[in-house]
């Protein structure tokens, strides 16, 4: 029954996207109902297909919520039989959460992604990386860019991305907001773990990004020269 559902929908070029849309729901809706014999139905990898064609038509016809819901649906799925295949669902969740402006929902499948980082090919590992660098720099989470920036350095230096550069920029960003961030936290004050900070990222910035390296070093000298003891070094 659910082969004919699916095949109608997907084969049949006279079907209109709502018409789609009602085949493969119905077809996928059989999933549930008949869990022994989805555990032994060798293809599930057409299963994912035919959810991710859902996905597409429902925001073809402007129906999110239910773009949405299945999207989840299509997780689950996958958790529960096509385990080995999670971290290619999961992005191509991501991609279809992106679509239908849910971007929201990706950061924590972005960072259930990096736990598989070791499953993916290089270059899914620079787009959960990338991502990543976006969203917890969107949250103010600075040290992580910082951490995220160094770890995967070799890997972003790789990348042939041609928005690469804007990757960068957050990076390089990143390293300067830390650095002062540490230095509003009156209650934590510590002079050697800003001068590291300030440090750390006029490194990175001479090793990755060099247009940012003015901006991190003239910070930096700013922050110096407000000490008597250090005015000869900000000069420098």
């Amino acid at each position: 029954v659910f082969t004919a559902y699916s095949t109608l929908a997907i084969l049949d070029n006279r079907k209109k996207p709502k018409e789609i849309c009602e085949l493969l729901a119905n077809g996928l809706s059989l999933i549930e109902e008949n869990s022994t014999w989805i555990i032994d139905y060798a293809n599930k990898a057409y299963i994912i297909n035919c959810f991710i064609i859902l996905i597409k038509k429902y925001s073809e016809v402007k129906q999110l919520e239910l773009a949405c819901k299945y999207n989840e649906s299509m997780i689950s799925f996958s958790e529960k039989y096509y385990k080995y295949g999670l971290p290619t669902v999961l992005l191509s969740a991501c991609i279809l959460f992106s679509s239908i402006n849910k971007f929201e929902k990706n950061y924590t499948l972005y960072q259930r992604l990096y736990t598989m980082f070791d499953e993916l090919d290089p270059i899914q590992q620079y787009k959960v990386v990338k991502e990543l660098l976006h969203f917890e720099y969107q949250k103010g989470n600075y040290s992580y860019v910082v951490e995220l920036s160094l770890i995967h350095e070799e890997l972003i230096a790789k990348s042939k991305d041609e928005h690469k550069q804007t990757v960068l920029d957050i990076s390089g960003f990143g390293f300067l907001k830390n650095a002062r961030k540490l230095n509003d936290m009156k209650s934590s004050w510590n002079f050697e773990d800003i001068n590291n900070a300030y440090k750390l990222g006029c490194e990175w910035a001479l090793r990755n990004n060099i247009l940012m390296f003015p901006t991190i070093c003239i910070n930096y000298a700013y922050w110096l020269y407000q000490f008597d003891n250090q005015k000869n070094n900000a000069i420098k």
